[in-house]
């Protein structure tokens, strides 16, 4: 298991994460011997299957220590430090920007600054092809440029010995090797690589820095490689007529397809580009890089230094979407984005520090109203947002939204224990005319007993909400006798204003209405009662929500708009921390997420909100390990049926199904007779388990009470164990109850095929493929609902549309084990033999089971040696 890092590794100091890769992720570290930056890069071991990748990373450190070069990252140390805390390399920290961050800035680079650093690194790999090494991943990503205008290579880790001969594949272990746009038509073959593959690279390289465009990208990966392999890029000549012809010359004999037609050394190659250098009208401009490639100041750099190791730990996180058919088998991943949304955004825990103790947690239940009516139901939604609102200001009070306590039964004591609360906070809501009288309870989770109770009256009219709100945070104010944290403000609110929130906040909350216009709402609030903090915080989440659904850039900007001023109204209001964590994540930048949860470590330290965010960015960025072990820590120190249930999930996927079931009872023992836990546990057997186990739980809670996921799954038991009858009528019973569900539906069309019945099967998909390319006109596709499209149109016969979909999505999605999954179906269906079988590797190693790869689709891999011995090799142990 991944341990987070500690602050030091042997004499070198840990200052901050500076990003992350395939297999590794690297710091700024400080070295204490020799005082000065370096950077720090610690193998992934989480990533690791077996020995192989530990030993590849090994073999960067030694083959990129043997490389003294002004234009390549200088190694200073190896640091071993033991199976935990894994292998370091430690190199020279490099301030500036790559040139991929530079050529996004600006249409190309300066002509005379491209030609100059196209030198340079031609320089840099004259030096390694000296040493018998080739690069094998040279691309603008991998190319920093220092203030000074200096290349430095980056990242050895795919350098192979030229004379090695075994040159690895585009697929192998399931992973690319190379990026697809910079790598050079041999590679894309899977053939051997040697200097002329990274002359190659270098010329891509030099062609995107003057045409500020790259010359083999294809709107799909298929386009890209066959452009790689089989099309000449649009000309240079043509794209910038300005530039002198042996420039262009140099440029197009590097991109020949074919090895011999190229330069075939990186040395003569760089004599050429320094004489066109030495032209007055090619000369680098004075100081480009240094406006360009800015580092930090030195007051920045010494305070990152000084404070930046202060609660560093490492984290990354997973993602997915509620599990329903056979296309998404593992919704243990599937359920992680709305249980961890639930753990991380339910836990309101603000404690600071100066509390002694754990901080008092508050499970905060739905009001009751009797007599409903839609005064008093608006009523109630203002007290239960008051109350969620106050709680969490107070010193050393944690709140636990009604969230965490669905399907839970029994009384306070019941639903304290499964939430591991330490208090109950009940709120009832009666009519008295046109008033309001609301009786606020505390009651002590352990026995039941109430601590304190209070009863107030409040106007009952939905224009005296906002009354009505100050008058039960007073009350709790006074109940809980605590200081408020600083900054957070008071509701600065117009009284209208704050009635319509509330109403629009209840019309998300139940899914009502569009959520565009809805935004647009919002827009309209802040500009009648600026200060208000509660709506920017409410239309950061919506702009966040509308992104991912539509993939829109103008929805992030007009989160960070949001999340700006409510930083600048409420910079003690940690939900504004949290959702720019979530905007970070949402877009990649797991720099700035874990820069953000760092501060959030700072400004509650020791509180469970700290460990369940760790949790949620290991488990979205893949980093099963770590996520398991912040998961860990969270229910050491507070037991709760959801924690629980995610560690069961996760420890599952990673092949400890023993502590999985163990944890998925206590699960069960903390919540008896819960059905959400039960569903789980069927869930994991499912994915991971026992069948025999699986159809037992679906059985029961079909009995129970059939819910359309129940029975999804239960038809899913029973099509693996060769019953499709049986899995039809389930299927057919789930789409009873929601009509015309996608996943179900394919499903329903998989237990026809699998029972002879084309045509059904057929019509099935053409239905399925008709409502996804409907909702394609109206916003864009998750990248799993391109490839369901994908398979639509292979099993249709659209073969060569369908491998394109699904490479695209693929594209978008690499790590993604269901995108994974499907894409290797598509491909398999389509006949696509040697790329099905490597991305059925790669699934295997994102979590997916054996089980999953029998379905008929992957017939045409049957009859390949490779494909069964790779099923037959055993998982890891259980742990």
């Amino acid at each position: 298991m991944t341990e987070p890092p500690q602050d030091r590794i042997g004499a070198y100091r840990l200052v901050r994460r500076l990003g992350m890769g395939g297999m590794g992720e690297v710091f700024l570290a400080w070295d204490d011997r020799l005082q000065r930056p370096v950077a720090a890069k610690r193998m992934r071991l989480d990533r690791e299957r077996g020995g192989g990748r530990r030993e590849r990373f090994r073999r960067e450190a030694r083959i990129v220590a043997r490389l003294n070069h002004p234009n390549i990252v200088q190694i200073f140390d190896l640091v071993e430090t033991g199976d935990k805390a894994g292998d370091w390399i430690v190199m020279e920290y490099v301030q500036g920007r790559s040139i991929a961050d530079l050529l996004k800035e600006s249409v190309s680079l300066p002509t005379g600054a491209a030609v100059d650093l196209a030198r340079q690194v031609a320089e840099g790999l004259a030096a390694a092809h000296a040493l018998g090494l080739v690069h094998r991943d040279l691309k603008a990503e991998n190319v920093m440029v220092t203030p000074a205008g200096q290349a430095k290579i980056l990242d050895f880790g795919l350098a192979r010995p030229l004379a090695s001969g075994t040159g690895e594949s585009l697929t192998d272990d399931g992973v690319v090797l190379g990026t697809w746009r910079a790598m050079s038509p041999e590679q894309a073959a899977g053939e051997t690589a040697d200097a002329r593959s990274d002359l190659f690279s270098l010329g891509v390289l030099l062609y995107e820095m003057l045409a500020g465009r790259s010359p083999f990208l294809g709107k799909t990966p298929v386009e890209t490689l066959r452009n790689v392999t089989g099309r000449p890029p649009e000309p240079l000549s043509r794209l910038r007529p300005d530039l002198p012809a042996d420039l262009i010359a140099i440029a197009e004999s590097l991109l020949e397809k074919d090895p011999a037609r190229r330069p075939t050394e990186a040395l003569r190659v760089a004599q050429e580009l320094r004489t066109l250098s030495a032209r007055p009208e090619l000369s680098p401009p004075a100081d480009w890089a240094r406006l360009q490639a800015a580092p930090m100041t030195a007051s920045e750099e010494a305070s990152t230094i000084i404070e930046g190791p202060a609660g560093m730990r490492g984290s990354f996180l997973d993602s997915g979407r509620s599990r329903t058919g056979l296309r998404r088998p593992v919704w243990i991943a599937s359920l992680l984005l709305a249980l961890a949304s639930a753990l991380v955004l339910g836990v309101l825990s603000m404690r600071r520090g100066q509390m002694a103790g754990q901080p008092l947690r508050v499970a905060v239940l739905n009001p009751v109203v009797q007599k409903p009516g839609e005064e008093l139901d608006l009523a109630a939604f203002a007290v239960l947002n008051s109350a969620l609102r106050i709680l969490p200001a107070l010193d050393g009070v944690t709140a636990i939204e009604p969230s965490q306590l669905r399907n839970l039964r029994g009384g306070s004591r019941e639903i304290a224990r499964a939430v591991s609360a330490d208090e109950v906070l009940t709120a009832t809501l009666a009519g008295k005319g046109k008033r309001v009288e609301i009786s606020l309870r505390r009651i002590r989770g352990s026995d039941g007993e109430i601590l304190w109770q209070g009863r107030i009256e409040e106007p009952a009219a939905s224009q005296e909400a906002l009354t009505l709100a100050r008058g039960v945070a007073a009350a709790l104010r006074q109940a809980y006798d605590r200081g408020l944290r600083p900054g957070i403000p008071e509701m600065e609110v117009r009284a209208a204003d704050f009635t319509e929130f509330l109403q629009l906040k209840r019309r998300i909350e139940a899914g009502r209405g569009a959520w565009a216009p809805e935004l647009d709402r919002l827009d309209a609030l802040v500009a009648s009662s600026p200060r208000f903090v509660d709506a920017h915080v409410q239309a950061a989440s919506l702009a966040i929500h509308l992104y991912e659904d539509s993939k829109n850039p103008a929805y992030l900007e007009r989160a960070r708009s949001s999340l700006r001023r409510a930083r600048l109204l409420a910079p003690g209001l940690l939900t504004v921390l949290w959702i720019e964590i979530r905007l970070a994540i949402t877009e990649g930048d797991w720099v700035s997420a874990e820069q953000l949860i760092v501060e959030l470590d700072r400004l509650a330290p020791g509180d469970l909100s700290v460990p369940l965010q760790r949790y949620f960015l290991a488990s979205q960025r893949g980093r099963l390990d770590e996520a398991i072990s912040w998961l860990r820590e969270a229910v050491q120190r507070h037991p709760t049926g959801q924690t629980l249930v995610a560690l069961g999930g996760l420890e599952a996927r990673t092949g400890q199904l023993p502590k999985a079931r163990q944890h998925l009872d206590e699960a069960l023992r903390l919540a008896p007779g819960n059905t959400w836990v039960l569903a789980k546990q069927g869930e994991v057997e499912l994915a991971y388990g026992d069948l025999s186990r699986a159809e037992k739980i679906y059985l029961d809670l079909v009995r129970a009470g059939p819910q359309r996921s129940d029975l999804t799954n239960l038809g899913l038991v029973h099509l693996l164990l060769g019953r499709p009858a049986e899995a039809a009528a389930e299927f057919g019973q789930a789409l009873q109850i929601e009509p015309g569900h996608i996943t179900v539906t394919l499903d329903l069309a998989d237990a026809e095929q699998a029972l002879g019945h084309l045509r059904q099967a057929g019509e099935l998909r053409r239905q399925v493929l008709a409502a996804l390319e409907a909702k394609e006109h109206g916003a864009s596709l998750l990248p799993l609902e391109r490839t369901l499209r994908a398979q639509c149109l292979a099993y249709l016969g659209d073969r060569g549309k369908a491998v394109e979909v699904a490479l695209g999505a693929l594209q978008e999605s690499p790590e993604d084990a269901d995108v994974v999954y499907q894409s290797a179906l598509v491909l398999a269906l389509a006949e696509e033999r040697a790329s099905a079988l490597a991305l059925a590797r790669k699934a295997l190693s994102l979590g997916y089971q054996p089980r999953w790869f029998e379905v008929a689709a992957f017939e045409s891999l049957r009859s390949d040696p490779a494909f069964h011995e790779m099923l037959a090799r055993p998982r890891p142990p259980s742990r």
